[in-house]
């Protein structure tokens, strides 16, 4: 912005000077995507000026009547799609990884939750049924989920059938408050293994064994 507009009072910022800005982005080889998500952001922060009566709202107006970039216009460039990751992939990482984590993908992979929902999971976020019912998250409760600013009648439960609540039983130990999963306990748990399977070193190894002086 301020290579364009310099140091131009915000109310002389013009369409104009907004496609400016995009060619830039489109020249510096950012992705259709990028490019259309960081012009709203612009005009987002013009919006966000006339609520505070900073900007005058013919200003924020005029500048959001840019429209997006469809594809391939102006030479902009489409980016890669996100693929998922195959499931050999995710059960190769098994052996590398804390339990911790290991739970934290499983979990994902039976509830078809999000990672940052179920790493942030306390004990008392859990409903626990009868047995032989589902275990359920209501999300709407706790808070915290990426889709939370949406006004809609959706749904954010997370359901957790029997696979998935014995992977939870393991960590429901835990004091109320507080998470599940613990990415120092993690560490802690795999320095220990480490320990335990190097063994006890050799009396002449290090300095545990007598040192002898060079006159002895």
């Amino acid at each position: 912005c301020m290579a364009v507009c310099g140091l131009e009072a915000v109310d002389a910022v013009t369409p104009k000077a907004l496609l400016e800005i995009r060619r830039n982005m489109i020249g510096m080889g950012w992705t259709r995507s990028v490019v259309n998500r960081s012009v709203r952001m612009i005009v987002n922060m013009f919006e966000w000026g006339v609520s505070q009566e900073r900007v005058m709202p013919d200003t924020a107006m005029a500048l959001g009547s840019t429209r997006g970039l469809r594809r391939g216009e102006f030479g902009v460039r489409e980016g890669k799609k996100v693929k998922a990751v195959p499931l050999r992939e995710v059960f190769r990482v098994k052996p590398h990884v804390s339990r911790q984590v290991r739970a934290i993908n499983l979990l994902v992979l039976l509830t078809g939750a999000r990672c940052g929902e179920i790493a942030g999971l306390r004990p008392m976020d859990i409903q626990q049924g009868k047995p032989g019912e589902t275990w359920w998250v209501d999300l709407r409760v706790r808070g915290g989920f990426k889709t939370e600013h949406v006004e809609d009648d959706r749904d954010e439960i997370i359901e957790c059938g029997p696979r998935a609540q014995r992977i939870l039983r393991l960590f429901m130990d835990r004091p109320e408050d507080r998470p599940l999963f613990v990415v120092g306990e993690g560490i802690a748990e795999r320095a220990k293994a480490r320990t335990r399977k190097r063994g006890r070193p050799e009396r002449q190894q290090g300095n545990t064994g007598k040192r002898k002086g060079p006159y002895t």
